[in-house]
């Protein structure tokens, strides 16, 4: 058996794998999501709270993540191919990158929001009430697709693809110094918002010492501290996306690694919002609960209905 035959070989078991994998971690992950949102919607639509309000967008970014690696990478992966075409595999990765950019746009306007709330309540109540943080939601999607073709224009022969050899998306530009800088913008983003969570710990613990009455100190504590924990464990999962994009799965040798890890680390956000309401969210909690006994009882239901 000759050389090639033998890498071939092994690489189809590889992207079987991933593949498998990729279906197996992220099919869970969109029922899951899904429920999420449609009880987002439902139980908060005339009260939300600017922070639910920005979570469900965010989630609806989760959600066409996770269908862009069930219906294309896992497809892709199994077959070791383009398994939609050259022009797909384009779209898929500008969609990816698209995906991508608006959550980093919402997760920057969590921070604002979060910055503001803890150093200007006042401004915060004005600026993010229910129909300003709806519009500044929308203005992300949009916003992110300007700063895609904006930097598509700044940075020459930069392309977005599905690299089905190495299972992971890839973006890429034709000389160093552009890629060098299509990694900063994000990285920088991040840099900056985490140094802004800093700040706001430091003012909350500042403003905690002040106060001498130890119940109401501990009241403000846990009641300010859920808030900022809330928005800085979404910010760690995007640095997570940021970091496997940009500088773990390009340098990777090891295939089947990179595609497992690559899965695991880009969809750190769909999983950590996911995580951060399942947490902290106690409606949601308990409006999962009613979901899944009513499902329970409607299966019992059908398969006692079946059997007579």
């Amino acid at each position: 058996m000759s050389t090639e035959s033998v890498i071939s070989a092994e690489l189809t078991n590889y992207g079987r794998i991933v593949g498998l994998f990729t279906l197996g971690y992220c099919i869970p992950g969109l029922a899951t999501v899904a429920t999420l949102l449609r009880s987002e919607i439902k139980y908060n639509n005339f009260n939300a709270k600017p922070f639910t309000i920005l979570i469900v967008n965010s989630l609806i970014a989760d959600v066409v993540f996770l269908l862009l690696f069930i219906f294309y990478a896992a497809p892709c992966d199994l077959l070791v191919d383009k398994v939609y075409g050259s022009i797909m595999r384009t779209l898929a990765g500008f969609c990816q990158s698209y995906i991508f950019s608006v959550s980093l746009f919402i997760n920057m306007v969590i921070t604002a929001n979060r910055f503001t709330t803890i150093f200007y309540s006042k401004a915060a109540d004005r600026i993010f009430d229910k129909r300003g943080t709806h519009f500044i939601a929308f203005a992300t999607w949009i916003g992110a697709a300007l700063s895609i073709a904006v930097l598509d224009v700044w940075l020459k022969g930069c392309s977005y693809f599905y690299d089905e050899k190495q299972f992971i998306f890839y973006a890429t530009c034709d000389t160093t110094r552009d890629n060098v800088l299509l990694s900063a913008v994000p990285v920088l983003s991040l840099g900056v918002m985490g140094i802004l969570y800093f700040m706001c710990l430091l003012k909350l613990k500042y403003e905690n010492s002040k106060v001498s009455n130890e119940t109401i100190v501990r009241n403000m504590a846990k009641k300010r501290m859920k808030v900022f924990w809330q928005a800085f464990g979404i910010w760690a999962s995007m640095l997570m996306n940021v970091l496997s994009y940009h500088f773990i799965s390009p340098y990777m040798k090891h295939i089947l690694v990179n595609g497992i890890v690559s899965v695991v680390l880009i969809l750190c956000p769909t999983y950590g919002s996911c995580v951060i309401i399942l947490i902290f969210d106690k409606k949601m909690r308990q409006c999962l609960q009613s979901i899944y006994k009513s499902n329970v009882i409607h299966t019992q239901t059908a398969m006692t209905a079946a059997v007579r």
